[in-house]
């Protein structure tokens, strides 16, 4: 109860906050807990130690914004594509909007738009219809009662926005832990095309919650490259979720990258809802210290001859934990579904933790499916082979590592993507305290 009156408070304080999503939300069960099916091997209880706080809206004026720019310039580096790739970014900082480099509404040569997100009503465009029960994520009611803003990302019908970077910054800026819920919105009219790096970064000394929302329509034979990465470092929680909706012979390719120690959970959904519609979900975990990541995907089959592809992979040093609960259900009309599913661990040392769950729930018989979970050590074999051809060892086991990886990195969307997962790979070999 003190939980529920500080979250009904703290909404109640906010221009334009939706104070009945947080009534919905404890009347609905408040915080999930281990006793919940989908957060069983998760740690909710870090979410409910303490009541967070709203970031206030950072304000508008030149120098701030110009900070803002400048605290984002750092990580837009490292995440640079080249001057005439990198399209457009927006940040929001403490949960207030900054555009950066610049304002942008509209290229001029009309390949994509980027404006504020519409009101509470219409965020449900990727959930409504086929799945709608399947994709309920309760903390994403908290998303949509302390949101400060959003932002919309719309390409029109056959044109190709190149490549599109969205931000979720934090700065430390208050003694207590503070909580930033960002949300998005992707949509492609058919034909079109994009790739969206969402990046959420930042630091908070005393920790703290971010809890972001990124929902997206693809139109019919609208390609999609979705590259997400958690940056955050100082004791934040991560709690994200992702949910596109494909159209008839739509393309999507979704990648998630968790490269911290602290604590985030992701879930990735895609609704097949078009004929011929195409999707694959992607995901790296690279572990360190005590670092959790706990990625769930969802694929629902709900139009025929339509094709989803799972791969998760997790390389995990010290005492790091990954956790997969992965799902595809396939609807009693999608016939001639073809799906696939597979989760794959490699574990660095002793102390390193593992719980994989794929699942299946096929309502039809004329279907395609498979899915598999495979936890071990590095190949004992292998390593005697790179070692018969004077390789030492540990230029071996990091041989086999950067093998088993690059499944995954090979296929992000740009060279920088690529080289920061391999930074990433780095630190795992730096920690130089590998027992398998």
């Amino acid at each position: 109860m003190e939980l529920e009156r500080h979250y009904a408070a703290a909404a109640a304080r906010l221009p334009g906050a939706f104070a009945d999503h947080v009534a919905r939300f404890f009347d609905g069960g408040g915080f999930p807990t281990a006793r919940d099916e989908d957060w069983r091997h998760s740690t909710p209880e870090v979410l409910t130690r303490v009541g967070f706080e709203p970031f206030a809206a950072a304000p508008r004026t030149a120098g701030n914004g110009a900070g803002a720019a400048a605290a984002l310039a750092g990580t837009a580096a490292r995440f640079r594509f080249g001057p005439t790739e990198l399209a457009a970014a927006r940040s929001w900082v403490n949960g207030g909007s900054v555009p950066w480099p610049g304002p942008v509404a509209e290229n001029r040569e009309s390949l994509f738009r980027i404006g504020p997100l519409a009101g509470d009503a219409a965020v449900d465009s990727a959930s409504e219809g086929a799945g709608a029960a399947w994709l309920r994520q309760p903390l994403d009611l908290m998303n949509r009662a302390f949101r400060h803003g959003g932002a919309e990302v719309r390409v029109p019908r056959g044109r190709d926005a190149g490549a599109l970077l969205l931000f979720s910054a934090r700065t430390p800026s208050a003694p207590r832990a503070q909580m930033l819920h960002p949300r998005f919105r992707i949509v492609l009219e058919p034909g079109s095309a994009a790739t969206v790096v969402e990046v959420h970064a930042g630091d908070a000394g005393d920790g703290g919650w971010t809890n972001p929302t990124t929902e997206g329509r693809i139109g019919a034979d609208a390609r999609l490259d979705y590259l997400r990465v958690d940056l955050e470092t100082g004791g934040i929680v991560h709690t994200g979720r992702s949910t596109f909706r494909l159209e008839r012979g739509a393309r999507l390719r979704s990648t998630v990258l968790a490269l911290g120690a602290g604590i985030s959970r992701s879930d990735a959904s895609v609704v097949l809802a078009g004929e011929g519609a195409e999707a694959d979900l992607n995901g790296l975990f690279l572990g360190l210290g005590q670092g959790v990541a706990d990625q769930h995907t969802l694929a629902i089959h709900a139009a025929p001859r339509a094709v989803s592809r799972q791969l998760y992979k997790s390389v995990l040093a010290d005492a790091s934990c990954a956790i997969f609960d992965g799902k595809v259900v396939v609807a009693p009309g999608a016939v001639g579904t073809d799906a696939s599913q597979a989760n794959r661990n490699l574990l660095l040392s002793e102390e390193a933790r593992v719980h994989t769950r794929p699942r299946l729930e096929i309502l039809n018989d004329d279907v395609k499916c498979a899915h598999g979970a495979a936890i071990g050590r590095l190949d004992e074999n292998a390593l005697f082979y790179l070692r018969s051809r004077g390789l030492g060892r540990m230029d071996a086991r990091e041989m086999l590592v950067a093998g088993f990886a690059g499944e995954v990195i090979r296929n992000l969307p740009s060279a920088a993507a690529r080289e920061l997962a391999e930074s990433g790979l780095a630190a795992i070999r730096a920690t130089g305290n590998w027992t398998a």
